[in-house]
This record gives C-alpha cells, structure tokens and sequence, in this order.
C-alpha cells in the first residue's frame, strides 16, 4: 500500500490525465487494491468535515439560496422537494439559507460527491464564488493532510 500511495503522490500513472492527485483519484487508487472502505470511509470523513466546518460561515454568508437550490436540483443533487423547502422559506434570507444548508448536507451525508457539485454552483454565481472556491480549496489542503495521518495510523513504521 505504501508503494502505491508513493506512486499517487509522484502522479505515477498518468494520474494528472484523470484529474490529478486528488481525493477521487486517491479513493479510485485504494479501491484498485481491494481497499473499497477504506475509501468511502476516508472520502467520507473528509468531505462530511469540510463541509461542517464550513457550515457557519455559509449559514452568514450565502447568498440567493433559492437560485442555487433550482441549479442543485438541475445537478440532480436536490430533489424537488428540498428546493420547495428552500423557496417556501422566503422572505427569510436566514430561514432560506438554513433550508438549502439542512438540503446539502443530507446530500453530502449520502453522496460525498454532492459537495463537489455545491461548491461547483457556488462559483457559478458572482456573490457566492468566493465560498465555492473556500470549498474547493479545503478538499485540496484536506487531501494532503489526511493522507499524510492515514499513512501514519496505518504504517507506523514509515
């Protein structure tokens, strides 16, 4: 396993041509070694805590809940329903933004993947990209440093 994690983070494999050394591309490499939850444990646990620790500043700062909440639910990640909740919330901007955050994160909590896809819509809409962006940044820092705790808990030899 440490041979193939050395390989990931040197871009062995053409990894850069399917996206480069990232949580996905890690996650794919883990499951190639039969190591499939280990991978949806780790992608899991990062993706459910970035976006927990995100949740405060989205909850004060974001911005049009209802028109991302139609642009979810065109990304196939809201249903028609939690959208319906979004909307029905107004004129409350803080009830609205509480509506779409309690929509993605039972999303998030299903799919991890969703919090690609909101943070892709975020950087959609000119009020909101620097959020999407803060997102975005986070899974990339929050790969790095839990790679480097895996390989820790798991070969404490290295």
């Amino acid at each position: 396993m440490t041979e193939c994690l050395s390989q990931w983070l040197g871009r062995a494999d053409n990894v850069d041509s399917r996206g480069g050394a990232n949580l996905n591309s890690l996650s794919d490499a883990l499951r190639s070694m039969n190591e499939t939850a280990v991978a949806e444990k780790l992608k899991h646990h990062v993706l459910i805590n970035i976006f927990n620790n995100r949740h405060t500043v989205l909850s004060q700062s974001l911005c049009d809940s209802a028109s991302i909440a139609w642009l979810l639910y065109g990304e196939r990640m809201l249903t028609q329903e939690a959208v319906s909740r979004v909307v029905s919330a107004s004129p409350s901007i803080p009830n609205q933004r509480e509506a779409l955050l309690t929509a993605v994160k039972e999303a998030v909590q299903t799919d991890p993947n969703s919090l690609y896809t909101f943070a892709n819509v975020l950087c959609t809409i000119s009020t909101n990209i620097s959020l999407g962006q803060t997102i975005l940044d986070d899974i990339s820092e929050q790969l790095l440093a839990t790679i480097i705790i895996f390989i820790v808990h798991s070969f404490p030899w290295a």
